[in-house]
């Protein structure tokens, strides 16, 4: 299953077909990259270790622990957001099941109950942008545990506008707890990405939606990739077929 990315959101982003992907920006000058639900900063750094001086990484992490922890590893290196990304700002309750937790969510998970309940600000994508001057995201990852929907709906001038190129999402078992499906996702994308799933040898295309995608046994990494991009960029982030 690993193979076939399957549950690979839980291995390590250097081995799971995550760091294949972040080398797809490689030779494209300045990029910018979100790191949504950071935590103690391993992808971000991921990033900066591959792309190097070309990238500027902002880093989003709620958790007053982790986000102390990402302070610790990346304050020198990325700018540093202490909120969540959600569809439209505001307040939440942020629960985990430990301090600097990897699976702190707005949306409490039966199968790790929290044992903290943290009041978080919640901003957008678009906000952030309109606020740092942001015209353009280059790669935007997201795993928070059930809220990938809810960031990615907050960035969803950008998207229409075509100015999100490439998308990490996580889907699997907290998406269930969320009420997320992978239809949402379609239904969110599909006019302007097709998505795929991330695999250790790149990327796999998902093709039409059907009910079988629906693969909530465990947490899995999956991409969005711009119909057009490679005509924008003359760079193609979509693999050999």
């Amino acid at each position: 299953m690993f193979a076939l990315g399957i549950g690979g959101a839980t291995h390590d982003p250097r081995v799971n077909g995550e760091r294949l992907l972040i080398e797809r920006l490689a030779s494209r000058g300045p990029v910018t990259v979100f790191d949504v639900g950071a935590n103690r900063g391993s992808y971000a750094e991921l990033v900066l270790d591959v792309l190097g001086a070309d990238a500027t990484v902002h880093c989003f992490e709620p958790a007053p622990d982790s986000f102390a922890a990402l302070e610790d590893r990346l304050a020198d290196a990325a700018i540093l957001h202490s909120c969540a990304l959600g569809a439209k700002p505001g307040e939440a309750v942020l629960h985990a099941d430990e301090e600097v937790s990897l699976f702190a969510s707005l949306h409490p998970l039966r199968d790790r109950p929290p044992t903290t309940s943290t009041p978080v600000e919640v901003e957008t994508v678009e906000t952030i942008c309109a606020r740092h001057e942001i015209g353009h995201i280059h790669l935007l990852k997201v795993d928070v545990e059930g809220g990938e929907l809810d960031a990615l709906r907050g960035a969803e001038p950008l998207i229409r506008d075509g100015r999100l190129d490439l998308i990490q999402f996580e889907f699997g078992q907290n998406s269930l707890e969320a009420r997320t499906y992978m239809r949402d996702f379609y239904d969110l994308l599909e006019a302007t990405h097709e998505l795929f799933r991330v695999t250790p040898r790149g990327l796999v295309p998902l093709g039409e939606y059907r009910l079988a995608l629906e693969i909530f046994e465990s947490a899995t990494n999956y991409a969005a990739v711009p119909h057009r991009f490679e005509n924008r960029s003359g760079h193609s982030l979509k693999p050999d077929r």
